[in-house]
């Protein structure tokens, strides 16, 4: 079974195009507005699991000193071109949010957006990661699959056997379902 960052290389190109429905725009806008909440004055703000770079894009634009991680090299390339078009100045690192590559307590904000939690092989050390690189009286901001709601959504599809499978084992595969699993925490 492959991890879930090949699967995020293979579709990097067509990934920001997957969340052009209106639930997805929508959910944007209701963690924008999360974040808006929680990052009143300009920092410096590590953004793990960047993916194409929304919010290390959305952050810099707001004058912030963004550092934007992700293991899929693939997604990085596509963050790094909409960031360079946008003219917007933004350390891309290629690394994984359980082992950091930086000093103790540099960061006022770090986000773990689009369920970086969920896909980590272990979200503890994410988290432990992510409170030693943040500054005393930082915040910590992220989302994490909800589980109910997935099984509401098997059921009514009339997904049983997904539905049997996050039940039975607190996991469903992501993607073309060849590639690791996303839990649920």
């Amino acid at each position: 079974m492959r991890e879930s960052w090949e699967y995020y290389n293979e579709i990097a190109g067509r990934y920001d195009y997957m969340y052009e429905e209106a639930y997805w725009k929508l959910y944007h806008v209701v963690v924008e507005k999360l974040i808006e909440d929680h990052v009143k004055t300009a920092g410096k703000v590590l953004d793990l699991g960047t993916g194409t770079g929304k919010w290390a894009l959305h952050l810099a634009e707001k004058d912030h000193e963004v550092v934007a991680v992700d293991l899929a090299k693939e997604m990085l390339k596509v963050a790094s071109m909409k960031a360079d078009i946008a003219d917007l100045r933004i350390a891309f690192i290629h690394s994984n949010a359980e082992n950091l590559p930086f000093e103790n307590e540099g960061f006022d904000i770090v986000l773990a957006m689009g369920d970086l939690l969920s896909y980590a092989k272990d979200p503890i050390k994410v988290l432990n990661e992510s409170h030693r690189v943040l500054k005393t009286g930082g915040s910590l901001l992220a989302t994490v699959d909800n589980a109910w709601a997935f099984l509401h959504d098997f059921l009514s599809r009339g997904e049983y056997s997904m539905a049997k499978r996050l039940i039975e084992r607190g996991e469903i595969p992501i993607g073309d379902g060849s590639v690791s699993n996303k839990r649920f925490i």
